[in-house]
């Protein structure tokens, strides 16, 4: 398969990468900062410099790929710079990828996404338990990740998707 990793040069990047390359996928890496990493330097990848904020630089990268995989997220600063990489950066490429008819979106989340009060020891966490409640005094980070997985939420689950 032909895929395209966002946050390709970040910590999940550098695993998902190298795990997808070593089962014959061709990756087109988009990365933000730290193209040269020695994980994107193979024949079967493809580095893009690209920010996700941007829907006209977003869109050539999903034009024949058959998968995404959206890692990328703001890690640090102020909530504007969260929202716009974090949740703009994930609706973005949700627009993108159901334009060029991607088959498959796969969006990492957090578990921070989720309501922790709501779990005893030894719980199972999966994607039927409860969302924070106040996102915001969890901080930018985790407000951020929940509006993102409400957008992905969302678009998984509109008619014809």
């Amino acid at each position: 398969m032909r895929l395209l990793v966002t946050g390709a040069s970040g910590l999940v990047g550098q695993y998902v990468v190298p795990a997808l390359v070593a089962q014959g996928h061709s990756v087109r890496a988009c990365v933000h900062s730290r193209p040269n990493e020695r994980h994107l330097q193979h024949r079967l990848v493809e580095v893009f410099r690209t920010d996700v904020r941007d829907i006209d630089a977003v869109r050539p990268l999903l034009e024949g790929v058959d998968g995404c995989i959206h890692l990328a997220a703001a890690m640090q600063g102020d909530w504007e710079t969260h929202r716009t990489i974090t949740v703009e950066g994930t609706r973005n490429l949700l627009r993108a990828a159901n334009e060029a008819r991607v088959r498959r979106f796969v969006h990492l989340s957090s578990l921070c996404v989720y309501e922790r009060s709501a779990c005893s020891d030894g719980d199972l966490i999966t994607e039927s338990h409860p969302w924070i409640q106040h996102p915001q005094k969890s901080g930018n980070y985790a407000r951020a990740k929940l509006l993102a997985e409400a957008a992905v939420w969302s678009a998984a689950h509109e008619p014809g998707s």
